[in-house]
């Protein structure tokens, strides 16, 4: 999800929505983690880009430069960023089985 854009897109800005597919395939066959990718706002007639980070990173202003650039913005943790573990992975990874054998996951068939 990317700030200011809602679940299943649409939001209060019209958003240039990066290519994710790229930095993927880039990351699985040449090991390049991406670091941030970057989305492209307009709102009414002003356009601004912003860096978007892996989650619990947010973009903070570095205190110069033009706030509408990417390039003005460094990664920092968000405050209020709290991991919970999803419940979920409760119910994929736990091993099932009997007399000592373990015989998969609960997908096994």
């Amino acid at each position: 999800m990317y700030p200011s854009i809602y679940h299943c897109g649409n939001g209060y800005a019209s958003a240039s929505v990066p290519d994710m597919i790229y930095p993927m395939v880039q990351w699985v066959e040449h090991g390049t983690v991406p670091e941030q990718l970057t989305i492209s706002y307009t709102v009414g007639s002003n356009s601004f880009s912003r860096p978007v980070y892996p989650y619990p990173e947010i973009p903070k202003y570095n205190g110069t430069g033009d706030p509408n650039s990417v390039g003005s913005f460094h990664a920092v943790a968000s405050p209020g960023a709290h991991y919970t573990n999803w419940y979920g992975n409760y119910l994929f990874f736990q091993p099932i089985g009997g007399g000592g054998r373990d015989r998969g996951y609960t997908r096994h068939r």
